[in-house]
């Protein structure tokens, strides 16, 4: 897209303006698309100036899918931009990406960029519900509500109702077959060949 900075504030973002600097969102997923020439997770003017220093985000934001393709492998400046984590990257692209800019560039501005990184990803899952009452006594107890119990014996009743409509579909093949057979030699029979 391409529009003037007034139409970047008034239109495409005013949607979510409210849902991210009022009621106290944690995590964001950028959008696929480019904002003018810049992919929309590279984009410093959207990402850090807008969303974290305007509107006051501190948790995480994820890019779109980056699997594949050099349009979305701009994962140092995106990372610079104030992209936390990325979405859909099973090569671990990103990571090396970023390493590689780090070591061929003494950077340690990209080290910074990392532990910010670091700081809004742990942000944001401090305020989920994976946190609460974890203390230095905390155990981790599996619980398996009534529920799932329910749903695994609606799961065993279909797989048996699948098995018995199989059984009886291939007794009903073999019983045509048989049938057939017995017409063919019925015929040939009463023809005398």
């Amino acid at each position: 897209m391409f529009f003037n900075e007034q139409a970047f504030r008034e239109g495409a973002l005013k949607g979510v303006e409210g849902i991210v600097s009022n009621e106290n969102a944690t995590a964001l997923m950028m959008s696929f698309n480019r904002l003018g020439v810049v992919w929309s997770s590279a984009s410093t003017a959207l990402t850090t100036q807008v969303i974290r220093n305007e509107w006051g985000f501190k948790g995480m934001i994820e890019t779109d899918g980056v699997a594949g393709g050099s349009y979305k492998s701009h994962f140092p400046s995106s990372l610079a931009a104030g992209v936390t984590t990325y979405c859909i990257d099973p090569g671990n692209t990103a990571a090396a990406g970023i390493k590689k800019q780090i070591e061929d560039n003494d950077d340690g501005d990209m080290l910074g960029y990392l532990r910010t990184s670091m700081k809004n990803f742990h942000y944001a899952l401090t305020r989920t519900s994976l946190i609460n009452g974890l203390d230095a006594n905390a155990k981790v107890v599996k619980v398996t509500p009534w529920w799932r119990y329910v749903i695994f014996g609606v799961d065993a009743v279909f797989a048996l109702m699948t098995l018995g409509c199989a059984c009886m579909m291939w007794r009903s093949g073999r019983r045509g077959k048989n049938a057939r057979e017995t017409v063919k030699v019925e015929s040939e029979t009463a023809t005398g060949k």
